[in-house]
């Protein structure tokens, strides 16, 4: 495995364990809602990745039902590996 892959694998791992202890749901997809791929990419405003979303910035979704948006905890981890300078970490 590249190093690059090993982080973003390490780094999902932290972020699984953090839904564990703050009761996130992780949908059998891998997917986390949007409120909470905000929560885990340090974003205050539970909006931030609908707006970086319209801005052609975010992190690709997963899925869409309805106006609801989901992401895959494998694709935030890459998000956050590649780094991004308002993330708010």
């Amino acid at each position: 495995m590249e190093p690059f892959d090993e982080r973003c694998a390490q780094t999902a791992l932290v972020l699984r364990r953090w839904c564990a202890e703050n009761n996130v749901r992780i949908f059998p997809d891998g997917s986390v809602s949007e409120k909470d791929a905000c929560s885990l990419c340090g974003f205050a405003d539970r909006s931030a990745l609908a707006r970086r979303l319209r801005e052609g910035l975010s992190m690709p979704r997963h899925r869409t039902t309805g106006a609801r948006r989901f992401y895959r905890i494998e694709d935030v981890s890459r998000w956050l590996e590649v780094g991004y300078d308002d993330c708010g970490l």
